[in-house]
């Protein structure tokens, strides 16, 4: 039979026996049949990292494919005999555009081996990025050192390697299927905006007093990710290896699963349940 509880949910969290080893699906349970803590919305902590997670995104598939062609015209440019705005400008360009190309297609590469399935998109992006790179190489063969720096050919050479590699893993991988998957989970919780912000600062709130008192471990960086989590989802990290963990806290903000209608769940506002432990 339900204890009731009028304490606050910050008291709660402070005392609650929680079950060890804890369950984080427990945690959010208890934060979403309390009334919020009030607030501004969300921290900049939380919003960081969604915002992270979305630009890493955005580097991976839209610019890694174009920085390569965007480095290989700057290298042309910084071959002819008068460049506008000066060679060095054109060969730092380049060095940008590769450097930053080749950390892209790291996490693009790291990607296609975690997934094991072969996409269309992975050989498109991948020729795209080694044919502009192998003609970047032998561009830079033709001018003199003194204009193209040693690590620029390692940045070229770098970006290509990555590319080739990316081609050798989707070869090796299974073939995907054309089921559409959903990027983001169907949503929980309160439908109002304001709301749904007041129950995350809760809930990121609740998690920092439930790691202060050694029942969780997690850095700040884990942290941050299980608060980027959608509000309602915390159970998924729950009863998972640590290997099945780190890959659901990696693509937390883009969708670590397919999703259907069931994930929907219908919620009612703390006031109109009973008071209870949970």
């Amino acid at each position: 039979m339900g204890v009731s509880d009028d304490r606050s949910v910050e008291e709660w969290a402070r005392s609650h026996p929680f079950s060890q080893p804890l369950r984080l699906g427990e945690v959010e349970s208890g934060v979403l049949s309390r009334a919020p803590l009030g607030g501004g919305g969300v921290s900049w902590g939380v919003g960081a990292v969604a915002a992270v997670g979305w630009l890493s995104m955005a580097v991976v598939f839209v610019l890694g494919p174009g920085v390569a062609l965007i480095g290989l015209l700057a290298i042309w440019l910084a071959g002819r005999e008068s460049p506008p705005g000066g060679t060095d400008v054109w060969i730092t360009v380049a060095g940008l555009a590769f450097a930053l190309g080749a950390l892209a297609y790291a996490f693009y590469l790291v990607e296609v081996v975690r997934a094991r399935r072969r996409q269309a998109r992975d050989l498109v992006f991948a020729v795209v990025t080694v044919v502009p790179s192998v003609a970047s190489f032998f561009l830079l063969r033709d001018l003199p050192p003194e204009v193209a720096p040693r690590w620029l050919g390692v940045a070229v050479v770098a970006m290509g390697a990555l590319g080739v590699a990316v081609i050798v893993a989707s070869a090796l991988s299974t073939p995907g299927t054309s089921k559409p998957q959903r990027s983001q989970p169907p949503a929980r919780g309160p439908l109002d905006s304001s709301d749904r912000d007041r129950y995350l600062e809760t809930r990121e709130r609740v998690l920092g007093i439930v790691v202060d008192r050694g029942l969780l471990r997690a850095d700040e960086l884990e942290q941050g990710r299980i608060n980027a989590m959608p509000l309602g989802y915390w159970e998924e990290l729950d009863g998972v290896d640590e290997k099945e963990r780190r890959r659901i806290l990696e693509y937390a903000v883009i969708g670590w699963r397919e999703f259907t209608p069931s994930d929907q769940r219908i919620w009612s506002p703390p006031q109109q349940q009973p008071n209870r432990e949970v």
